[in-house]
């Protein structure tokens, strides 16, 4: 991790230490009062820091406890005090009841964060929920080399663009244009997030469709009339808009002449809203 150089002078490493109830609190207020401008404590795992567990309590009330002194600490001395905790097994989609215990942990604190990823994957995300702070979720990527966790940028813009290249390599590979049902099947996905996801590739000119039937814009076995904008058979874009070749009766939209780009666009996507269900 630190490519031969040393640890930084300032740091401090202790691989052992005293619970809360123990004295570990006022050993840590200790240690600040003997650093020069003290910055971050992190504190790895709260298992073995919290105090131990007694059962004529309720749990909401000792996991809210247990992180209590060293949350007004936090405040109290300007300090940022990370604190390692572990997830449940079972998945939430609320990742703030994903913290292995009650709500009393994660009330107790600022900030949480929590790490979502699979078993032997090198990517995961980073969902982010603060009092200061909006909400978010970071797309992260490990780094065997520097053992550390990268940014790559927003998970939805980042799993966004993952879907897509999974269309485009689906529809690379395939020899012939394929339906929307056919690409759920084939990348186990969902057929309405599908048809939606190819219907807006079209829209932005990464894919072609055809009688329904969609391709790579440069895949010269795609049968039928060229598209040139979202899936749409732009006759006239001056008067006119042909739609889809979905096998539907063919329909057009007066069009002003010098409509701009944004005007078709709108009528497109108009049509295709009104016609969800049938294409």
């Amino acid at each position: 991790m630190l490519g031969g150089r040393p640890a930084p002078e300032r740091m401090t490493l202790a691989t052992d230490w005293p619970k809360v109830n123990e004295g570990g609190l006022e050993l840590i207020e200790q240690w600040i009062e003997e650093q020069e401008n003290p910055r971050l404590i992190l504190i790895d795992t709260l298992k073995r820091f919290r105090p131990d567990e007694r059962e004529n309590r309720r749990l909401y009330d000792m996991d809210y406890d247990a992180l209590r002194g060293i949350s007004d600490l936090s405040h109290a001395r300007g300090l940022s005090i990370p604190i390692v905790h572990h997830v449940r097994k079972q998945w939430a989609a609320d990742h703030l009841e994903m913290a292995s215990g009650s709500f009393g942990l994660t009330g107790s604190v600022d900030a949480v964060m929590t790490l979502r990823m699979s078993r032997g994957e090198a990517d995961a995300i980073l969902c982010c929920t603060s009092r200061d702070a909006p909400d978010a979720e970071l797309a992260l990527r490990w780094d065997a080399d520097l053992l550390q966790w990268n940014l790559i940028g927003d998970a939805a813009e980042v799993n966004k663009s993952k879907a897509r290249r999974e269309v485009v390599e689906l529809l690379r590979k395939s020899d012939k244009p394929l339906t929307p049902r056919e690409c759920a099947d084939l990348l186990d996905k969902a057929y309405p997030a599908s048809k939606k996801l190819l219907w807006q590739m079209s829209r932005d000119g990464e894919l072609k469709v055809s009688s329904g039937k969609y391709c790579l814009p440069d895949n010269p076995g795609n049968p039928g009339n060229p598209v040139t904008r979202g899936g749409f058979c732009l006759e006239n874009s001056d008067f006119s808009v042909t739609a889809p070749v979905t096998g539907l009766p063919i329909e057009e939209f007066y069009i002003p002449p010098g409509a701009s780009d944004a005007d078709v666009d709108e009528i497109c996507e108009r049509w295709a809203i009104e016609h969800e269900n049938e294409l």
